[in-house]
């Protein structure tokens, strides 16, 4: 993926990935997120057929002054729990679960926020329900202190949902190359009541573009290698 880059070699290039299909049909995802020199991250993603998010693995690694360290954090997705285990870059392991009802996001904020972005996305906005009518509100679950032994705990966010999302049927965009009739989505809300980001997404649940002021521009999948859209 890249930020306001309309064709390969053009833009901010964010992050590169591959796909497999596991032998069950579900699907794993390998990330390298764009990082300076000094660092290294990479996330590990695991989707069913439908492309829903069930999985989360992330694990940095940075050079500080002469000193090798590393962070690391485990997560599996049901229906009613989240459950997520861990290493901060200061070394210390921590243990975690919330009840929550889907549809929920997670975002991997943590001591160092390196994590991909356009896939966060993915897993929450393809979440929408198929609906012309009906928006749907997506809560949201963190890393947060707290005074367990462990220290790190997930918690939800605030009452108010991250946001507003509204399926609105069929687009046609060109995306590397070819013509694809997209699902496009509308999400707006959240902390910033007048900010309207769009996605456009294959029938695969593959995110292929974004674009609105909250994301700071375009973001677009701008080279791809694989089955037909």
């Amino acid at each position: 993926m890249v930020q306001d880059g309309q064709q390969a070699g053009m833009g901010q290039t964010l992050d590169h990935w591959l796909m497999y299909l596991l032998p069950d049909g579900s699907f794993k995802v390998d990330v390298e997120i764009k990082t300076d020199a000094s660092s290294k991250a990479e996330e590990h993603l695991t989707f069913t057929k439908a492309m829903r998010l069930t999985g989360y693995e992330w694990v940095i690694g940075r050079q500080q002054q002469g000193k090798t360290e590393s962070g690391s954090i485990r997560c599996d997705f049901t229906d009613s729990e989240a459950r997520c285990t861990g290493k901060t870059m200061n070394g210390r392991t921590f243990s975690t679960s919330i009840a929550i009802k889907a549809p929920y996001a997670f975002p991997p904020i943590t001591d160092e926020a390196i994590f991909d972005f356009p896939w966060f996305l993915q897993s929450m906005v393809w979440q929408t329900e198929r609906s012309l009518k009906r928006s749907t509100s997506i809560a949201m679950i963190a890393m947060a202190d707290g005074d367990t032994e462990y220290g790190t705990v997930l918690k939800s966010g605030p009452q108010k949902p991250f946001g507003l999302f509204r399926y609105l049927g069929r687009d046609i965009i060109e995306i590397v190359s070819q013509k694809i009739n997209a699902h496009k989505f509308e999400v707006k809300g959240g902390e910033h009541d007048d900010a309207v980001v769009l996605f456009w997404f294959s029938d695969s649940g593959l995110l292929l573009k974004m674009t609105g002021s909250a994301i700071g521009g375009t973001i677009i999948l701008s080279r791809y290698q694989g089955p037909a859209f």
